[in-house]
């Protein structure tokens, strides 16, 4: 679902590597969230880059980067 500018529910980002996982997910939360996803940690930086989330769901092991990783980065970035 592309992301609204005017919709005023939160935002969430769901990272996961497993396609039927990431499409769960997304499924659950967007009935009350405005949800982007990526596969990876590269896709999931490009989309931090570009947007704000009120709320980042990852998952901890992925190829090419970790969750734990990316939410450092998170972490770094809120606090500049």
């Amino acid at each position: 679902m592309p992301l609204d500018q005017t919709d005023t529910r939160g935002r969430v980002l769901v990272v996961e590597d497993d396609p039927s996982m990431r499409l769960a997910v997304e499924g659950a939360l967007s009935i009350d969230f405005e949800v982007k996803t990526a596969s990876n940690v590269t896709e999931a930086l490009s989309a931090l880059a570009d947007d704000e989330f009120d709320v980042v769901v990852t998952d901890y092991e992925m190829p090419g980067g970790s969750g734990l990783d990316l939410m450092r980065w998170v972490e770094t970035k809120s606090q500049m």
